[in-house]
């Protein structure tokens, strides 16, 4: 298997036990997201990682997963670009150029053939 996949595969896994523990702080939620960040995952990795989370969570079940709803759809706007060009978060191989990065991250597709062309580097 990829080594890639497994990153993917353990982000997702880990992501959901946070998401679905009785107590957990939006700090957590971003110190995960970071930390696999650093190990390389793109950002439509993440974005696809944080949707899928999304699709598992029973609100019914217990109200503090509304709160974390939100935040993570505060968390999926930063990774889109859908927010203040200050807030949107940077990937392994961005731009350093804020402006540069907004850009690129807004652009229909943007992030994904970014990362081809990171990878052809």
């Amino acid at each position: 298997m990829d080594e890639s996949l497994i990153i993917i595969d353990r982000f997702n896994i880990k992501l959901l036990e946070v998401v679905l523990k009785d107590q957990v702080t939006n700090n957590e939620i971003k110190n995960l997201l970071n930390q696999y960040i650093q190990l390389g995952l793109s950002r439509k990795e993440d974005y696809d990682s944080f949707i899928n989370v999304l699709k598992k969570i029973d609100y019914d079940i217990n109200p503090i997963f509304e709160e974390r709803f939100e935040y993570i759809c505060d968390v999926l706007t930063s990774i889109d670009g859908d927010v203040a060009i200050d807030r949107i978060i940077k990937f392994k191989g961005d731009p350093d150029d804020i402006e540069e990065l907004a850009k690129l991250v807004r652009e229909k597709n943007g992030w994904i053939l970014h990362k081809v062309l990171i990878l052809k580097k």
